[in-house]
């Protein structure tokens, strides 16, 4: 029994697969019955059983959230085709920039603690139990948070409200600060996504072998059992790779032709006038006042489906990886930690606070000024008929 506990608490780091796999050899042979002796920590260690800071309940119903108030607070914010809907849409534009406030922080502290996360697993420079899947759904929520930004740093400098457009290039410098910092995750993330598998005869590293097929799949069998991991296919995977490369390379764009006006301005500034600049600044001049045109308004509808389009692939990613460490860890440990609220849980839900009673202060306000609207015409005819009777005394 000793012997089993020790042989299994050393398959519980893992450092690169070359190192790993060896370690598992020399345990275990490969042999399913002592694969399963160590179940726990092989497939903890392997594709782990989810972590719940990054896929808890909490941090899952905040990114949803961030995805919802996103859209919500856009549409709401551009409803103005009546007169009635002024008033509401001038509020719901101060609530779509507290909106950002918020999801900004959150969005970067996902993409700080993303980069803690993988950077000792990347780099093989510290012992740790961080998954594959855990590596994976890390990688998605780095693009997932970033995604509901775009509506309020597009959508915001076309709108008519002085006191928001104070703070535009506040937003677009905290927007571009976090962008970069996400981008070793969307590094991190393409070369986990794209690198071909180590796992066969000869498919290591200098034509070195690792483990068989024959051999991993009985790693897998012990894992997920005999039907092997039914939640997400192979295709599966392929869509979300897909979708995550296209929808971080669109964010990089995005950001890129957002710093191109104050860019040119500031160089133009500091060196000058240049006619290749002049150019540039003049077709973008040209989409920017296309986009302002009142006619034009559904581009704006165009800028808000598009990040809803991306996310929708990423979050049923997201969605479905969580399953498969459900079903890993149901199967091996007996329960999953993940669906467990605790502090960060909490945490995670109450940033958006501030935008929940923004969002309450709007709704409210509305229903107030509807009613003195209801007053006002009430009250203004008697007044009229007061002044109509002291007329006809005179």
């Amino acid at each position: 029994m000793v012997e089993t506990m020790a042989r299994c608490s050393d398959l519980e780091s893992f450092r690169g697969l070359d190192e790993y796999a060896a370690r598992l050899r020399n345990a275990t042979s490969f042999n399913e019955t002592l694969i399963l002796q160590c179940q726990v920590s092989i497939c903890n260690t392997l594709w782990g059983f989810g972590v719940p800071d990054l896929s808890g309940i909490g941090v899952t119903i905040g990114y949803l959230m961030s995805s919802f108030l996103s859209i919500f607070l856009s549409v709401l914010a551009l409803a103005r085709h009546a007169n009635r809907f002024e008033s509401r849409s001038q509020k719901a534009v101060t609530a779509l920039a507290t909106f950002f406030d918020c999801a900004v922080y959150f969005a970067f502290a996902v993409q700080v603690a993303t980069i803690v996360t993988l950077g000792p697993k990347d780099f093989g420079t510290a012992k740790i139990t961080f998954g594959d899947y855990e590596a994976r759904i890390a990688g998605l929520v780095s693009v997932i948070c970033l995604l509901p930004l775009l509506c309020p740093v597009a959508l915001l400098p076309f709108i008519n409200n002085r006191e928001v457009k104070k703070r535009a290039s506040y937003r677009l410098a905290l927007f571009t600060f976090t962008v970069c910092v996400s981008l070793y995750p969307f590094y991190s993330r393409s070369i986990l996504n794209f690198a071909e598998t180590q796992i066969g005869e000869g498919k290591g590293e200098g034509g070195a072998t690792y483990a068989t097929d024959a051999e991993w799949a009985a790693v897998t069998r012990a894992c997920f059992g005999p039907g092997g991991r039914v939640v997400l296919t192979e295709r599966g995977h392929e869509i979300i790779r897909a979708f995550q490369l296209l929808a971080s390379l669109s964010v990089v764009l995005f950001t890129v032709g957002a710093l191109v006006p104050p860019g040119l301005r500031r160089l133009n500034d500091n060196y000058g006038r240049h006619p290749a600049r002049d150019w540039i600044g003049e077709k973008v001049g040209g989409i920017t006042r296309f986009v302002r045109e009142e006619n034009n308004r559904w581009l704006r509808y165009v800028l808000i489906t598009v990040p809803t389009l991306l996310a929708a692939p990423l979050v049923w990613g997201f969605f479905r990886l969580r399953s498969l460490q459900c079903q890993l860890s149901s199967r091996t440990a007996g329960h999953y930690e993940a669906n467990e609220w605790g502090f960060g849980q909490v945490m995670a839900i109450t940033i958006f606070l501030p935008v929940v009673v923004e969002v309450i202060f709007v709704w409210r306000s509305r229903s107030h000024s509807e009613e003195e609207v209801e007053i006002e015409g009430v009250k203004q005819p008697a007044a009229n008929e007061h002044d109509e009777n002291i007329v006809e005394r005179l």
